[in-house]
């Protein structure tokens, strides 16, 4: 009855009425939109922030480049061939500095050649032999400044088929060769260069040529500085003669002959601080595909734990828990392994296996690594040095104890390929900041973020328009129940007076006063907030589903990720902040009406009888 009589009073104003209900419903759609697109955006970013990582890569751009001439036999002129020069290699710690906030340091990476006779390697399948190791003769007496035919007395190394066999070699660098003799025997390290040429060619033959590589050191020391060469002069080719190979340079060439050998039992061993700085498993190219990957406290501790690829777990039977033993002898500090090491087994190497006193490098340490993951590589990887290379092995890089210290055979500047480093998402500008402050402008450096800070605008931007909306409510909100619940309750001082000069109890009076607002308040919080939810839903399946980010070096794929953010249900968000919202109306409008009614009841009716404000509550 009390109820009933509380609405007809209600109904009697009905302008003031529905534009309270709307006001309320406005206000709480606002507040609920606002609240909920803020914790969508919130938990978005902090979903992000675990698979998105900014990484740095650094690269020394040279001084200058060099310009050198070079012979060309077959065009009878010299060509300008450039090298680049550094007045100083910068060593990685350069980079520290303060403000620079880490969260995996700068490291330049080498890789360590282990020698597996133990293991089967991609190399077994895939020999791809184009150097050889040969004592030859000409075929007659001449001057090999043109393609000569040589006849292969004995290889060495290299292709035993050709022993035996007729060849073209050119001395193709070198504008003065010396005379050959048909009666005299030669050893040279020859590798294939193009195709033969002379005025003594048919024409229309296109055959293979020949060309000698001077032996020559290209060991360095623990700072970079390349070693003396044990012989002054290293010439392309020697005359064999009675007990040549006891001396120096006969001993290189056995040497030699015997280290061509060893690559095709080597595998790359390369050591990091964390295997998201490694950018093909950065990038996407390399992921785990069985086991685990190292996890920080054994990267940090330096535990003999690794990584191998599948390829070599297959053709050795290797799973995880099994152990891979290790012996290393050289060490390359400027190339990632893939530049020498093919995933498909082939090789190539652009320095001298030997030492600088032409010996074959010993090992310098063994280790034994248990395998804790099993990696692969994704069809259709780019190649090149942003690549694995066949059969590496990621080990962490303080498992290494003689690291960039012992046998190094090539040496050069950070490149973004061999360093990199990781600091927190959205500081790339302030990294900048501090670093423009040393003043080093020939060190360039990439970031990859996959996208963080396009991301991340959005979510603010996202997160900005959220709380100017949820501002927006609360404040339309408070004010508004303020102004109508003042509004109603002033209009009822008459029939507040009346009824009790008719008996009717203070308790039961309130209940009559406020009980049909208190329906309009709660139906146009439900729906309000109802309607509120539903939008920010909408919207943020649009907002955020939709999104498009730099995956060029994520470690994430496009479908994967899309899959993630289809999966993730919004239900609990969506009813909780409905909830939340509704009582926050709903409790705020009571306490409002209790105030006002409070204030009313310290008055006696008559005041209200005797008010010369007329009220009329029949509006």
């Amino acid at each position: 009855m009390i109820i009933r009589n509380s609405i007809r009073q209600m109904l009697r104003t009905p302008v003031i009425t529905v534009a309270f209900l709307l006001v309320i419903m406005s206000s709480g759609m606002l507040l609920t939109m606002g609240a909920n697109l803020w914790l969508k955006s919130r938990q978005n970013l902090k979903a992000y922030e675990e698979n998105f990582l900014t990484i740095g890569t650094v690269e020394q751009k040279p001084d200058s480049m060099r310009m050198e001439k070079v012979w060309n036999a077959e065009r009878k002129d010299y060509e300008i061939e450039q090298s680049p020069q550094y007045s100083v290699i910068y060593p990685v710690s350069i980079l520290q500095f303060e403000g620079a906030n880490y969260i995996n340091q700068p490291e330049k990476r080498s890789y360590y050649a282990s020698y597996a006779p133990e293991y089967r390697l991609i190399s077994d399948d895939n020999l791809d032999i184009w150097v050889l190791i040969v004592e030859f003769s000409p075929v007659e007496d001449c001057i090999p400044d043109e393609s000569i035919k040589i006849h292969v007395n004995q290889v060495l190394n290299g292709d035993e088929n050709l022993e035996g066999a007729e060849l073209w070699f050119c001395d193709h660098t070198n504008e003065n060769p010396s005379m050959l003799f048909h009666d005299k025997n030669y050893v040279a390290h020859i590798a294939l260069c193009g195709y033969a040429h002379g005025s003594h060619m048919e024409e229309g033959l296109w055959d293979a040529e020949y060309a000698p590589i001077p032996l020559v050191t290209s060991q360095y020391d623990e700072n970079g500085n390349l070693l003396e060469d044990s012989i002054e002069e290293p010439q392309a080719y020697y005359e064999v003669v009675s007990d040549f190979y006891l001396t120096r340079e006969g001993k290189r060439y056995f040497n030699y002959a015997r280290a061509l050998s060893l690559p095709d039992r080597t595998f790359p061993v390369t050591g990091t601080g964390a295997t998201m700085l490694l950018m093909p498993f950065y990038q996407g190219d390399a992921y785990i595909c069985e086991g685990r990957d190292i996890s920080e406290e054994e990267y940090e501790t330096g535990e003999t734990v690794c990584l191998v690829s599948r390829e070599f777990a297959k053709n050795n039977k290797l799973s995880t828990g099994d152990a891979v033993h290790t012996s290393l002898y050289y060490t390359n500090s400027r190339n990632t392994a893939s530049r020498n090491f093919s995933l498909n087994g082939n090789q190539g190497f652009d320095f001298n296996i030997l030492d600088a006193n032409g010996e074959i490098p010993e090992v310098f340490e063994e280790n034994t690594y248990k395998i804790v993951g099993i990696y692969d590589v994704a069809a259709g990887a780019d190649p090149g040095n942003y690549q694995m290379a066949g059969d590496e092995m990621v080990v962490p890089m303080n498992s290494i104890r003689n690291r960039d210290s012992k046998n190094i055979l090539a040496y050069g500047p950070m490149t973004g390929s061999t360093t990199s480093f990781q600091i927190p998402n959205g500081s790339i500008e302030a990294y900048m900041e501090e670093w423009e402050k040393k003043g080093i402008v020939d060190l360039e450096i990439t970031f990859y973020d996959k996208g963080y800070r396009e991301l991340k605008s959005d979510m603010d931007n996202m997160k900005s328009m959220s709380l100017l909306l949820g501002g927006v409510g609360i404040s339309m909100s408070i004010s508004l129940l303020a102004f109508y619940t003042h509004l109603f309750l002033s209009r009822q001082k008459q029939r507040i007076a009346i009824e009790r000069c008719m008996g009717v109890s203070k308790k039961n009076c309130k209940k009559s006063l406020m009980a049909g607002m208190l329906i309009i308040l709660m139906l146009g919080s439900f729906l309000g907030c109802g309607a509120g939810a539903i939008l920010a839903g909408s919207i943020s399946q649009k907002d955020f589903h939709q999104a498009d980010y730099d995956r060029t070096y994520s470690n994430i794929r496009a479908s994967d990720e899309k899959m993630e953010l289809e999966e993730r249900d919004d239900t609990v968000i969506n009813f909780a902040v409905f909830g939340v919202c509704s009582v926050f109306f709903v409790f705020t409008g009571t306490g409002m009406m209790l105030y006002h009614t409070k204030k009313i009841f310290c008055l006696e009716p008559m005041v209200f009888l005797t008010d010369s404000k007329k009220t009329d509550f029949m509006l």
